[in-house]
């Protein structure tokens, strides 16, 4: 069911490739926005390539977000 709590579809994601991220986050705006947002990335990042290229993301999303001039939520 379209539904699930956010973390199941976090944890459905680790199993789905990124052309199936892609045609599921098409099925409905709800996981098009939950698939997009940079908390679902960092999530699937930490799992399928483990905490050290995990940290490497979140610190490049910080190095974005205090170039940006738009309101970032990691701030």
């Amino acid at each position: 069911s379209i539904d699930l709590i956010d973390s199941l579809w976090f944890h459905i994601g680790t199993y789905l490739s990124l052309e199936d991220l892609d045609r599921l986050g098409r099925t409905c705006t709800r996981l098009q926005t939950l698939f997009n947002t940079d908390d679902f990335w960092a999530y699937l990042i930490r799992k399928k390539f483990g905490s050290a290229i995990w940290r490497r993301y979140i610190k490049n999303l910080s190095i974005v977000s205090e170039n940006d001039t738009t309101t970032c939520r990691l701030k």
